[in-house]
């Protein structure tokens, strides 16, 4: 490795290209004396003192800089040498070019048929290139990626809130005053689950929830979670909107009561779907609960009437008999 790359300083591709030309340069003196790098300091020392001795001479800026010292009779051509030494240069920018040492090697072999030192030279700056196209590819990989995270973050809690997580910050739990919270559930969905396969309840529920989202986007509230056949949203969180956030909500809860009407379970087509539903307003302590798989959550007195509103109410079609 390059001085540069043990002492931990971050490199661009430039950079990583020209740590490779010093790496060459020792390959060229491995193959030139037919031995292991420092071998004159190591002997038979070959023990993790003696190597980490030698890496903490790399990582310090001396003059002249800590290099392999090779002996004028193994290197055959003094040119040999001063490649070695080019390759080996403390300025990364101070470095030839793969393409500049194969001009100078076939200096040094002018006349003689194609050698390993030119196969090596050649994969050295083949396998260069490609590293610099890979160290491009596994950025915009990277990029990417990180994208559909911050997407996938910003679905599981509030816009604002998955911010201050990101820049690495706590989110304190905050207090409302007012807002309003709303319960939903499927009437007659234990029956529907016993009759059903676990595919088909799971299909059902998603396409019932999936109109659902697209009809509570046309509305200023936030979804908070849905647990079985339970759908959770709340108005005037986490941006406040002053009175508005029970009209939201009641305005909402007719929407999808006007929705159902006409859905259609995919496995029990002539089975209706009937909803229950709890709204109540009143204030809330909301905050994120976890580290792993954090969520956004509320507490208080109006998160459990609103629950109780939903469990002991009629659904639409019991509302419709107790009428008559």
């Amino acid at each position: 490795m390059a001085p540069e790359v043990l002492r931990g300083v971050v490199l661009d591709a430039k950079d990583l290209k020209m740590a490779d030309v010093y790496s060459f340069g020792i390959i060229i003196e491995e193959i030139t004396t037919r031995n292991w790098p420092y071998d004159n300091i190591l002997h038979d020392r070959c023990d993790d003192e003696a190597i980490q001795g030698i890496l903490e001479k790399l990582k310090n800026v001396q003059i002249p800089p800590f290099r392999p010292h090779v002996p004028q009779y193994q290197l055959g051509e003094q040119f040999v040498g001063e490649i070695m030494r080019l390759c080996w240069h403390e300025l990364p920018s101070s470095r030839p070019m793969f393409d500049n040492i194969l001009v100078l090697l076939r200096k040094v072999k002018k006349g003689r048929n194609k050698n390993i030192m030119d196969h090596v030279i050649h994969m050295m700056s083949k396998y260069s290139d490609h590293l610099e196209e890979m160290i491009e590819e596994r950025t915009t990989e990277l990029v990417e990626e990180k994208k559909r995270s911050e997407e996938v973050f910003c679905y599981l809690l509030p816009k604002a809130v998955s911010e201050i997580l990101k820049s690495g910050k706590t989110v304190e739990p905050e207090s409302f005053t007012c807002v309003t919270v709303f319960f939903s559930d499927v009437i007659g969905f234990t029956q529907i689950a016993a009759e059903s396969t676990p595919h088909q309840v799971v299909g059902f529920l998603n396409s019932l929830y999936t109109l659902f989202d697209t009809i509570i986007n046309k509305f200023d509230v936030y979804k908070l979670e849905t647990i079985g056949d339970t759908y959770m949203v709340v108005s005037g969180i986490p941006i406040r909107n002053g009175i508005h956030h029970a009209g939201e909500i009641c305005t909402m809860a007719l929407h999808l009561l006007s929705s159902v009407l006409s859905f259609k379970i995919a496995h029990r087509p002539n089975k209706k779907v009937d909803l229950r539903i709890g709204i109540h307003s009143g204030p809330v302590v909301a905050g994120v609960v976890g580290h792993m798989m954090p969520r956004y959550c509320l507490f208080g007195e109006t998160v459990t009437y609103a629950s109780y509103m939903e469990s002991s109410g009629f659904g639409q079609n019991d509302a419709v008999m107790a009428k008559t």
